[in-house]
């Protein structure tokens, strides 16, 4: 007899770690750009380069990117921008990782700081986050049957847990050509641009997943004309489109984290050769993480009547799905300027990001406690700096109803922001709106133990000797008509025929006859 075996494979979290890297480097000013006077916005984001799993230690490379935008003693060219990255590289030690795990990476720039040493050179600090996330990959051998075993008794149990069938990163890529609207002047210069993913909804298809979304662009420019103000401009850019997913079905679960990157604002002819067109390019880097649940049945215990069976267990861990949600919650709070900051005319723009701070588990569910961190671009009250900003920072709490959630099980969250707006409501007082999206995926961890191996050999003699022939037996709590007939050498069928059993139910306290194969 030869046992028939399945292939079991799962991927376990093995670690998490967090930590951050200070990052110090001095810049200087490009020669085409104008000396700074007043630091006005500093944008910063993390990009990952490399992440490795060696030997007791996961190797991280990558970009810390700064933007600022600042005004200028040049009035013909009062606001002026520069842009640079602050490589870095790290080495987290992890106790028990391998070069044969998979390991996942999350950054942020926690605090992001530019100081002027002079009008020709900045000093630019960075505080950068990281959650390392290890992955080990299990596969065992379980049997699901025995061939050529007559006479042998075989227990069976259904299990199903989910497998992740895709791991990969990939990148969407977007290009879009604006016009002007009408009654815009044309471009001279740029002189500032930003641009934000205002939303994102993905949907798994056949062999791919389905991304559909907006970005969201807002420029300073000056006008090629001479003598006219600053121009501001905010458009929205909708995008759809598919990336290629070999295996993917519309019965699985993703799980996908973005990120906007690689933007790029150029001045473009438009048709008739005016300076009026924007060409807009972005990428959107996606991790992607594809999961299915699969069924199979493992042959979980056996006996033979007439033959003494060993037999060998090994443990198998696994994960399964218990939930994703879409959470969603709704943020309003009045933001006052500082007493020192100029007074508002005109809201610009408005962009931001979502922290989490702690993620607390409770009988009710998870609560999640974060912070909306939100930067608003203004047109001030003082002539010699038209262009402000103010920083805002509204926390919120939300409670993700997850009652079957223990302690042990893993979940990821993944928040985005939607609906970020700002509303002035004298020249001292705004108030702020947005929407934060928790995506989150809960896995519930599970053990379940497998036969690999069996050996046969003769009853002892010992054993069938003292063996009664014939026995009476009353049903204990907790016994089955396979405990009982493993016990006393015999098989479910002649019990359920010497009993006339009509079902497999036993009941506490209920007689049987045993007789010996």
């Amino acid at each position: 007899m030869q046992l028939s075996k399945t292939s079991m494979e799962s991927s376990l979290i093995k670690a998490n770690t967090r930590g951050s890297l200070t990052l110090d480097k001095d810049f200087n000013v490009p020669d085409l750009k104008e000396d700074i006077d007043k630091v006005i916005v500093v944008k910063g984001r993390a990009m990952l380069e490399e992440c490795e799993c060696l030997v007791d230690r996961v190797k991280i490379k990558g970009l810390a990117q700064y933007r600022v935008l600042y005004t200028t003693p040049n009035e013909e060219r009062p606001l002026c921008f520069m842009e640079g990255v602050l490589p870095f590289m790290e080495s987290v030690h992890i106790e028990g990782v391998l070069p044969t795990d998979h390991c996942r990476l999350q950054l942020e720039i926690e605090d992001l700081n530019i100081s002027l040493v002079n009008s020709r050179k900045i000093i630019v600090k960075a505080l950068v986050g990281y959650t390392v996330h290890v992955f080990g990959e299990e596969e065992v051998d379980l049997a699901t049957e025995i061939e050529n075993g007559n006479g042998i008794e075989c227990l069976y149990k259904k299990l199903t847990y989910t497998k992740r069938i895709v791991d990969t990163k990939d990148v969407f890529r977007i290009k879009e050509e604006l016009t002007l609207p009408q009654a815009k002047p044309n471009i001279g210069e740029l002189l500032w641009y930003s641009v934000n993913m205002n939303s994102l909804e993905t949907k798994l298809v056949e062999q791919a997943v389905q991304l559909n979304g907006e970005l969201g662009l807002f420029v300073i420019y000056k006008a090629e004309e001479e003598g006219l103000p600053l121009q501001y401009l905010t458009m929205e850019i909708p995008f759809a489109g598919d990336v290629e997913l070999s295996g993917a079905t519309t019965d699985m679960v993703a799980v996908i984290a973005s990120d906007l990157s690689d933007v790029e604002v150029l001045i473009r002819p438009d048709g008739d050769g005016e300076s009026r067109g924007l060409e807009v390019a972005a990428s959107i880097a996606l991790d992607l993480q594809i999961y299915e649940d699969e069924e199979t049945t493992l042959l979980s215990d056996v006996f033979a009547p007439s033959v003494e069976i060993t037999q060998h267990q090994v443990p198998f861990d696994y994960e399964m799905i218990l939930m994703k949600n879409a959470a969603k919650t709704r943020v309003s709070e009045r933001i006052r300027l500082n007493q020192n900051q100029d007074k508002m005319m005109q809201i610009c723009q408005v962009e931001g990001s979502v922290k989490i701070d702690e993620e607390q588990m409770t009988q009710d569910g998870l609560r999640v406690d974060g912070v909306i961190l939100a930067t608003i671009l203004y047109i001030s009250s003082n002539d010699r700096y038209p262009i402000s900003s103010m920083e805002a920072m509204v926390p919120f709490s939300y409670l993700v109803e997850m009652q079957q959630l223990k302690p042990e099980d893993r979940y990821e969250i993944n928040p985005q922001l939607e609906q970020l707006s700002a509303v002035m409501l004298d020249g001292d007082e705004l108030e702020l709106k947005a929407q934060v999206d928790l995506n989150i995926a809960a896995f519930e961890k599970g053990q379940v133990q497998g036969m690999d191996e069996i050996e046969v050999n003769p009853l002892p003699y010992e054993k069938i000797k003292v063996l009664p022939a014939m026995v009476g037996y009353i049903v204990k709590d907790g016994d089955t008509l396979w405990s009982i007939a493993k016990r006393y050498y015999t098989t479910i069928d002649n019990i359920r025929q010497i009993n006339k059993l009509e079902n497999d139910m036993l009941t506490q306290g209920q007689k049987l006859l045993i007789v010996k194969s």
